[in-house]
């Protein structure tokens, strides 16, 4: 009977574990999630659901193994008596200590891996220098002496961003891109990116940098070669700002 208890409680573990593990990796997270519109987002969303696949599976079995233990060790109604006293079990210490450790490790390469790959620099990217100050951002293209407050970028082309403080720390992110960097004064950080889908997407300051922290927001236009480089043949100058798109007699 006692052998036959724990092959069901195995096999409920087990049954747990893969379809956490399931759902977990293969449910829709797009209500979770922001949209996805650079090759860098792909691999850190796989990352994360890597993560939350073994979070789910941790989550399941700890809180079965709890159940299990209230209703199968309560005390029973009228039953008075201590309980048996137990001084520890070391197999039982020593396998909950390496489990973690192993998944750590495991964790620990993965996110090693996805790093690695998503900081190369790539050859002949587009530079873009990104300066912060309070409480605005601005965005520079040395190559075509281009200034503009909105950060224009060609879609399906490596960008370098070289992100840089005029004053506090500040922290340039943009969630579709699942990227975030800080801004230091005296040093220029690099960041590496590669827009995948064409849209406008919001940039934000993830570092809490003054009063008018909330207003320091600005936009990334992700658009194709031509109409970037059509742009910075404009002077980095918006169509409406040259008078493109406006009715005639208005």
């Amino acid at each position: 009977m006692k052998e036959r208890t724990i092959f069901i409680i195995v096999l409920l573990a087990l049954v747990l574990i893969a379809v956490g593990y399931l759902v977990a990796t293969s449910a829709d997270l797009s209500w979770l999630l922001p949209a996805q519109a650079s090759e860098r987002s792909v691999v850190v969303d796989q990352l994360f659901r890597f993560m939350m696949g073994i979070a789910v599976v941790v989550f399941l079995l700890v809180e079965g193994a709890l159940i299990y233990a209230v209703l199968r060790f309560r005390q029973k109604p009228g039953d008075d008596s201590d309980a048996a006293p137990i001084h520890g079990n070391n197999a039982l210490e020593i396998v909950w200590t390496l489990i973690p450790a192993v998944i750590v490790a495991v964790i620990g390469v993965y996110s090693y891996g996805v790093l690695t790959d998503v900081e190369r620099v790539p050859e002949d990217p587009l530079v873009v220098r990104v300066i912060a100050q309070q409480f605005s951002w601005r965005f520079e293209y040395p190559e075509s002496d281009v200034t503009s407050t909105v950060l224009h970028l060609p879609v399906d082309r490596p960008v370098q961003f070289q992100i840089e403080s005029r004053d506090v720390i500040h922290s340039f992110w943009v969630p579709e891109f699942r990227v975030k960097r800080d801004a230091t004064p005296g040093q220029i950080d690099e960041l590496v990116i590669t827009p995948s889908q064409i849209g406008r997407y919001p940039i934000r300051c993830a570092e809490l940098c003054g009063p008018g922290h909330a207003a320091m927001v600005s936009e990334v236009v992700v658009e194709s070669k031509d109409d970037f480089q059509a742009w910075l043949d404009a002077g980095g100058v918006e169509p409406l700002a040259r008078g493109e798109g406006v009715p005639a007699g208005d």
